[in-house]
């Protein structure tokens, strides 16, 4: 005869606590649940509870996630990059190199900001009050 193996104390309050329930559906229903778990990012068991009323459903983190993966593509797409923050609202600025009004503004912003080279910065005279790009060389 063969012995059971042992489970741990906390295993047994786990399965008591956690008790598995197993159905047997048509292919097409498996797939539909399958697909709606892979796109909510959901487990079986919060496709059930979501049914039954339990969970409020989950569409925020699904979406969330999607919208951050989209951008995330749409920035390695273009040439777009994250610089300064919107005075008013203090989010990041995103500006897309590839759009010719973007450049005509950032280049605005440079000019009349008085950047210049760190190369020119080392012979500049101390009286001359101008904000230097360390690592912006030309």
């Amino acid at each position: 005869m063969v012995k059971a193996r042992h489970k741990p104390p906390s295993r047994i309050r786990y399965e008591q606590a956690h008790p598995v329930i197993a159905i047997r559906v048509n292919a097409e229903l498996y797939h539909k649940l399958k697909e709606l778990k892979e796109i909510g990012d959901k487990s079986f068991a919060d496709l059930l509870k979501e049914a039954l009323g339990i969970q409020k459903k989950t569409v925020g983190r699904a979406y969330s996630r999607g919208h951050e993966r989209g951008h995330a593509e749409g920035l390695a797409e273009k040439q777009v990059i994250s610089l300064g923050n919107c005075s008013r609202c203090k989010k990041p600025l995103r500006w897309d190199l590839s759009l010719k009004e973007d450049v005509e503004l950032l280049t605005e912003a440079i000019n009349q900001a008085h950047y210049i080279h760190s190369d020119c910065k080392k012979n500049q005279t101390p009286s001359t009050h101008q904000t230097s790009l360390n690592n912006h060389r030309h």
